[in-house]
C-alpha cells in the first residue's frame, strides 16, 4: 500500500507544488522510515500536526490562508475547526463534506480521493457548489 500512495501522490504532485498535509503523514503504530519516504514524494511539503504525528517534523497545528474572497482554515480534527470554511483530516472514510456548527468543512483525506491529494481547483470547486446553495 505504501508504494501505492507514492506513486498516487507523485502522480498529481509536481516537484514545484507546495502541498498542505493535514495530519496522521504516519501513524505512531507503523516501522517507516518517515524521511525516506517523504524524499520520494514530489512538492514541498507542510506539515499540519495530526494526532498520531510525533517528531519534529510535526510543529504546526493549524495554518489559514487567503483562497482568493475566502479564508481556508487547515485543521486536522473537523470539531477544532473555527473559520467559515476548512480543510480537515481525521475522519477517514466517514464524509466528504459536511457543516460542522455552521462551518463547512472539506474532509481531505487520501481514503475520500481515490487515494491522491486533493488540487485547489476541487477544493473550489465544492466551495463554490457550498456557496450556491
Amino acid at each position: 500500500m505504501q508504494e501505492k500512495l507514492i506513486a498516487n501522490w507523485n502522480s498529481v504532485v509536481s516537484p514545484e507544488d507546495t502541498i498542505f498535509h493535514i495530519g496522521d503523514f504516519a501513524s505512531s503504530y507503523e516501522k517507516v522510515n518517515i524521511k525516506k519516504i517523504i524524499n520520494r514524494l514530489n512538492g514541498k511539503i507542510i506539515f499540519i500536526k495530526g494526532n498520531h504525528d510525533k517528531g519534529s517534523l510535526f510543529k504546526i497545528n493549524d495554518l489559514t490562508f487567503n483562497l482568493g474572497q475566502i479564508y481556508l482554515h487547515l485543521i486536522h480534527k473537523p470539531e477544532d475547526a473555527c473559520l467559515d470554511y476548512n480543510l480537515v483530516g481525521h475522519v477517514h472514510t466517514l464524509w466528504k463534506t459536511k457543516i460542522i456548527e455552521k462551518k463547512f468543512c472539506i474532509n481531505v483525506g487520501v481514503d475520500v480521493w481515490n487515494y491522491k491529494p486533493v488540487s485547489l481547483k476541487q477544493i473550489s470547486k465544492l466551495i463554490n457548489e457550498h456557496r450556491e446553495r
